[in-house]
């Protein structure tokens, strides 16, 4: 089974791995499959802007990868080949709606758009599901039949039968990252990194954090965390007890798990 549908993500460098490979995406606009296919989605070589980047990544059980980037859904096969993109539909003729979240669970896409619409889609693109919501989520993972993320501001869960979260958990911080790992998600504000049972959405831990980009990862069977520091990454435990730092010459700027190796990005 594929990994969850996001690594962490809080700046605009993604790591995401599963049994098909690792997938990454990074600033200038470069999305593949590590050691597999590499493309470049710039279209613009003078200017990109952050709206433009890849803000979602997810994989499919067919080992296809899903990209949210720009004005489009992406769905490229094991081999980088694009199978089909999907726009968002826009209100206003010259209004563009960007994507900026997308997860698959039981051939069904749920994807978020910055001009507040949430859709849901079959496994080849075609809308079944639209309609503007109050809570939009900028991050998105799987969590057994049902997708849990994030607005930034409240914990949310879907059925994926309704555009509509069916469940909604109030944060005590903003959320500035998200990560999902096992039976576990966490978020991570300024101060501090939330941990939360994934199936229940109940609290489990609250870690205090220091400086860096508010990145972090859940391992995907021990109770650990792993977070962004300067100049470093730092994993601990969820009673917040250092178990390892790993000196770095830059910023981490994506952090996530791959079985016990932990995967970094600087930048």
């Amino acid at each position: 089974m594929p990994a969850p549908t996001i690594a962490a993500r809080a700046t605009e460098n993604i790591i995401l791995p599963s049994t098909f490979g690792i997938a990454y995406s990074t600033i200038d606009m470069r999305v593949g499959v590590r050691g597999l296919w590499e493309v470049d989605l710039n279209e613009d070589d003078d200017r990109i802007r952050a709206v433009q980047r890849v803000r979602g990544l997810a994989w499919t059980p067919e080992g296809s990868l899903l990209v949210a980037s720009a004005d489009k859904l992406r769905c490229f096969d094991a081999l980088g080949r694009m199978e089909w993109w999907w726009n968002p539909p826009r209100t206003f003729a010259f209004v563009v709606a960007c994507t900026q979240a997308v997860a698959y669970v039981n051939g069904k896409i749920l994807v978020a758009t910055d001009d507040g619409e949430v859709s849901i889609l079959d496994r080849q693109g075609s809308t079944l599901k639209r309609s503007k919501e109050d809570l939009t989520p900028r991050w998105l993972t799987t969590v057994g039949n049902r997708v849990v993320g994030t607005d930034g501001l409240n914990l949310l869960a879907w059925d994926m039968e309704r555009t509509s979260p069916v469940v909604v958990r109030p944060l005590p911080e903003k959320a500035m990252g998200f990560a999902a790992g096992g039976r576990y998600v966490a978020t991570r504000g300024m101060y501090r990194a939330l941990i939360f049972d994934a199936e229940t959405l109940e609290s489990v831990a609250e870690i205090k954090t220091g400086g860096g980009l508010p990145v972090l990862a859940l391992h995907p069977s021990r109770p650990e965390l792993a977070l962004a520091d300067v100049n470093s990454a730092v994993i601990v435990d969820f009673m917040g007890r250092e178990i390892e730092r790993r000196p770095l010459e830059r910023h981490v700027t994506a952090l996530a798990y791959w079985n016990d190796l932990l995967l970094t990005s600087d930048g």
